[in-house]
């Protein structure tokens, strides 16, 4: 039977809609937006391999089947109806393959299927949006039925697809996109005919624009099952395919509307997948206009006005721009071009003017007014002496009697700037000081310490300064302000800026970030005066240039590293990641050996008193050492500028990935040096689509928990609410919004700041002294030494009580061996060790198998136990807790499937299994993909099928356990066995009943007094043992505690325990309720 859907009109009926037509019989549906202009009529042929050896299907033990599906299938052109003939016919295709069928043999595609076997209907695909524009036809497959819908999407693309990675990405996307079986992802897979199937056309062509959607939707990792995003990630892409002009997207309670009829905020259904929960959201951009960002896609869809493209081509300078305007339009008033002769009362007239823009070398030269009451904006490029100007109105402030308080977001640059400005700096101590809040009415202090350090009754200033603002603001995303720390941080910063009488902002790339959200945070009250410094280098064509080098290749620069160092000289190299750095000393250490004197400042030891001291004395100390490597902690406030009698920095390098830093902040790290006129940089040119429309980026935060702060409950569907008029989630939106426009394109957008600087950028390269491949084994054979370095520093680190454990935690900073005793002390407290070895603190892997251990226990624990997880939860935020019992439900349903645990929850010791024998356990993975996703944080392969074993290992992963295998021949073929690897399981017990040792069992038992329930703690399994009754000739050799996995399970078979009756009520956990209620009982 073949269905024929088209577009038009219903006889008796004049509007053009969907119709069915059944035997001469039609049936209306609901009106479609335009389809694909491309017909099927306008494909002539098609490429496609089909195999007529293979029909329906082939049986498992049929080898000759297999062998044929392997070598027969042959290359064809064929008309469109002629392809749905032979699949009718029951014949399997492919793609057009050189050999037999692999992927590596991938010629071209030009037909893109999907396999349904659960949870869509036909009449659901059919309905889809998406299907309805540009589908091609459905047929069912011979395991269809009326109660259990099997069935085949099919799409025509517009030109084949010719290589192996973009069909492998198109088949994944639009499985992603229907939800389809994850096996059919790979390029070469063969789809099954179905002799005498149901035909259902729709008769469309996939244009190649929407192809391109479709890979992009495959390869974008962040659509994988649904799986949560953490709050640091980068997510919510602009997606390429744009939305029709007219648009038209379903609510979730109200109907069907055009999209630019809603307003923003307003919950409607993917126009983009099927979306069976309403998990889009109206949102609007800067000019008005109205898209769609899906939590489920994490992507937003724009039409034709926001192109995919633009997302690399933002302007960072409109700011500075409209300022030079603005000032141009104030030019008029009269104090701008009077002389000392005018008249006393033309210099008396008012100064209504508000941007102010100079152009001068020295800051301290440019003339610019006193500060004013109200915000003062200063941007003015890096060593021009922004810091002077403070330190002269620091002067000014004092002798007026007013106090002053500098925030920064490191503590490197309030140690520099507390020094130069005669300000107390929160890190020295209070102790030494008689009156300690007449010392912090002068006061430097980092954002992050705002909290624990001012008292906003006591501490109260007129005057607030903040050193590089953008990165102060920006600073709100950093995980040093997880949790409750970041809401009242931000509330404090809010607090000091609104009641201050003067505002003092400065910023080399003071921008749009600054303006918003100090006008949010002031509530756009009091005046606002910029004062702008347009100061550029090369203006002087008598003296050298300054350029930047920016080579394409990073091999080429780390080679050219090298050799410069070996030649000597001083170079100073930048990095935006710690193990960067690291791994860049140790090349250097391993090709230079101990002639060269290497000194790197990392996090690790910035923060400590030698680190602080070495930064300060960085000028006078610049003959004891060749080379400086920094990461991203020397990103502000050292400003080094060596003496001219003291040896100078010849070479500056700067080594930058994508997606960790901004442009801003590399400039920013590789201008430490002063008066450097040649800087040498490789920059990623990877480029990222994140969105950066600042309403999407909202409803992205919201949408994916980032700010459990601000959440004030849950609706009756379960969905979090939030207080979404509170401030910090504008400011956490703007910020992200300026961090996702630089991250797009960062190379581009840093050429085009040096050249706003007035730096000239050269492409550059360099003639490789070392072979790359052995220079790139040099280098990852370095880097894993590196964190080698860090196992074997634990593991000699000297054990430590816990009262010396809890004095280094409280410590305001801490070296780089104390932070190894820390790390000890955790490993041994965890472990119930004395002793850490290398070999543990690897497999510790820093912190990571503590999480294992912590999931293994709860996993594996009683129900009395479960009741102490229970409330160890009971006051950490809803959207921060690790959700242990769903985890361990879920997971315990996927291990019963595979017959890895009984049905008690126990590990199966004896249990063998092997791929073959995965059926039941590929099912539920394939039934619980989204909530893999979303409560265990895992992956689902795409290989599902194929190699459900490795699926398996990685759920055992999670709770530290691990296989073995055995092999056998069965005729000339290699059957693998697999069996729990006991040596795993007497590891997991050993460190699971440490870490349980301290946790009592708590039981819920009915209170006799008055009807309720009652808490009974008892100890921990270090009480003394309870009384058992057993046969003296039966009693095991060794104590319970002693024997192994198997041993127990072999004496538990033969005294197998009696179940004893206990009063108690029925635990909420086996009712899947995260508290346990209790009623309130009196003295």
């Amino acid at each position: 039977m073949v269905l024929n859907i088209s577009t038009a009109a219903c006889p008796g009926s004049t509007d053009s809609a969907a119709v069915i037509d059944v035997g001469g019989e039609c049936e209306q549906l609901s009106t479609i937006s335009p389809a694909s202009e491309i017909r099927i009529n306008d494909i002539a042929k098609l490429k496609v391999a089909i195999n007529q050896h293979v029909k329906n299907k082939i049986a498992r033990d049929d080898h000759v089947g297999w062998s044929d599906a392997t070598y027969k299938f042959v290359n064809r052109e064929l008309a469109p109806d002629e392809f749905i003939d032979s699949v009718s016919s029951g014949f399997a295709f492919c793609a057009w393959l050189k050999g037999q069928r692999k992927s590596t043999n991938f010629l071209c595609m030009q037909v893109l299927s999907v396999d349904i076997d659960s949870g869509l209907k036909i009449e659901d695909v059919l309905s889809n949006s998406f299907f309805q524009k540009f589908g091609w036809f459905i047929y069912t497959t011979p395991s269809h039925r009326a109660d259990a819908h099997r069935f085949r999407i099919v799409f025509l693309m517009e030109r084949p697809i010719e290589t192996e990675q973009r069909m492998k990405l198109a088949y994944t996307g639009i499985i992603r996109m229907f939800g389809g079986d994850r096996s059919c992802a790979d390029a070469s897979r063969l789809f099954y005919g179905s002799e005498n199937c149901e035909v259902h056309r729709v008769g469309h062509v996939l244009p190649m624009e929407q192809v391109e959607y479709v890979i992009e939707l495959g390869e974008n990792e962040i659509h994988n099952d649904g799986r949560a995003i953490s709050a640091g990630a980068l997510a919510n892409s602009r997606s390429s395919v744009v939305l029709d002009r007219n648009e038209m997207v379903t609510t979730e309670n109200d109907g069907t509307y055009l999209l630019h009829e809603l307003k923003s905020g307003k919950r409607v259904f993917c126009p983009r997948h099927m979306d069976k929960h309403a998990s889009a959201f109206v949102v609007t951009s800067r000019v008005g206009q109205n898209g769609v960002y899906c939590s489920a896609c994490a992507q937003t869809f724009w039409p034709k006005w926001n192109y995919h493209s633009h997302l690399h081509g933002y302007d960072f300078y409109s700011f500075e721009d409209g300022l030079i305007e603005i000032d141009y339009e104030e030019q008029q008033h009269p104090s701008e071009w009077l002389d000392d002769e005018a008249p006393a009362e033309y210099r008396e007239m008012p100064d209504e003017k508000s941007v102010f823009v100079r152009d001068s070398r020295l800051l301290g030269d440019a003339g610019f007014p006193d500060f004013a009451d109200g915000v003062n904006c200063v941007r003015s490029p890096k060593g021009t002496g922004k810091t002077y100007l403070l330190e002269r109105a620091v002067e000014k402030w004092k002798a007026e009697g007013k106090s002053v308080l500098l925030v920064v977001h490191r503590q490197v640059l309030a140690e520099s700037l507390a020094d130069r400005l005669k300000m107390h700096n929160y890190l020295r101590k209070l102790e030494s000081y008689e009156n300690r809040d007449e010392v912090l009415r002068y006061c430097v202090v980092c954002l992050d310490s705002l909290s624990r350090y001012l008292n906003p009754v006591r501490h109260k200033y007129d005057v607030v300064v903040i050193d590089e603002i953008e990165q102060v603001y920006s600073h709100v995303l950093s995980s040093t302000l997880a949790g409750e720390k970041r809401k009242y941080c931000f509330n404090l910063l809010h607090l000091y800026i609104r009641r201050a009488k003067q505002v003092v902002l400065c910023d080399a790339d003071l921008g749009w970030l600054t303006f918003n959200v100090t006008a949010l945070l002031r509530d756009d009250e009091g005046p606002v005066r910029f004062y702008v410094n347009r100061f550029r280098k090369n203006q002087d064509a008598t003296q050298p240039k300054h350029v930047v080098h920016l080579y394409k290749k990073e091999a080429e620069l780390l080679d050219y590293a090298i050799t410069v160092v070996g030649t000597g000289g001083k170079q100073f190299i930048a990095c935006n990641s710690k193990d960067r750095a690291k791994t860049i000393r140790r090349v250097l250490h391993e090709r230079c050996g101990d002639r060269i004197r290497l000194r790197i400042i990392t996090s690790d030891n910035s923060t400590t008193e030698e680190g602080r001291r070495f930064i300060a004395t960085i000028k006078e100390t610049s003959a004891d050492y060749d080379v400086l490597i920094v990461s991203p902690s020397v990103g502000t406030g050292v400003d080094i500028n060596i003496p001219d009698e003291l040896p100078q920095f010849t070479h500056v390098f700067g080594f930058f990935d994508v997606a960790v830093t901004t442009h801003f902040e590399m400039d920013q790290q590789l201008a430490r040096v002063r008066n450097m006129r040649d800087q040498h940089v490789w920059i990623s040119p990877a480029c990222l689509y994140l969105e950066y429309e600042v309403d999407a980026v909202r409803q992205s935060i919201l949408s994916r928990g980032e700010l459990p702060e601000v959440l004030k409950g849950f609706d009756w569907e379960g969905r979090p609410q939030y207080h979404e008029d509170d401030k910090l989630i504008e400011v956490y939106a703007q910020v992200k919004s300026m961090r996702h426009a630089s991250l797009n394109n960062v190379r581009e957008h840093f050429i085009e700041l040096k050249k706003r600087e007035g730096w000239e950028v050269r492409e550059s390269s360099h003639d490789m002294t070392i072979h790359p491949k052995k220079l790139a084994k040099q280098y990852y054979g370095a880097k894993k030494h590196v964190i080698e370095e860090e196992f074997m520093a634990i593991a000699n680190a000297p054990s430590i009580a816990r009262k010396r454990y809890l004095e280094l935690c409280d410590k305001q900073t801490v070296t780089i061996a104390e932070k190894a005793q820390i790390e000890r002390y955790q490993i041994e407290y965890f472990y119930g060790v004395k002793e850490v070895t290398v070999d543990l603190a690897r497999l510790d892997n820093r912190g990571r198998f503590r999480d294992c251990v912590w999931f293994n226990s709860i996993f594996f624990a009683n129900r009395h136990q479960l009741n102490q997880f229970a409330l160890l939860e009971q006051g950490v935020s809803v959207t921060e807790r690790e959700d242990y019992i769903r985890k361990c439900k879920l997971l315990r349903t996927l291990l019963r499937a595979a017959g890895v645990v009984d049905e008690d929850g126990k590990p199966d010791t004896f249990a063998e299994f092997e791929t073959r024998t995965l059926g039941a356990f590929i099912e539920a993975v394939e039934l619980h993909v989204l909530q893999i996703g979303l409560v265990l944080q895992a992956r689902v392969r795409d290989d599902l099928h194929e190699k459900p074993m490795l699926q398996l290992k990685s759920f055992l992963k999670l709770i530290g356990l691990d296989t073995t295998k055995t092999s056998k021949y069965e005729g000339v073929k290699k059957i693998y066995k697999y069996a729990l690897d006991l040596d795993t399981i007497d590891r997991m017990d050993k460190y699971r009943k440490n870490f349980t040792k301290r946790m009592p069992e708590i039981r819920v038992q009915q209170n006799l007094l008055d009807g309720g329930s009652m808490f009974v703690v008892s100890e921990t399994p270090e009480k003394p043992n309870r009384l058992r009754f057993v046969k003296l000739d039966k009693q095991p050799a060794k104590r319970w505690e002693e024997l192994t996995a198997r041993q127990r399970r072999q004496e538990l078979n033969k005294t197998p325990a009696k179940p004893r009756f206990q009063p108690v009520e029925p635990n909420p956990f086996d009712m899947d309720e995260g508290i346990i209620p209790l009623t309130p009982i009196g003295d």
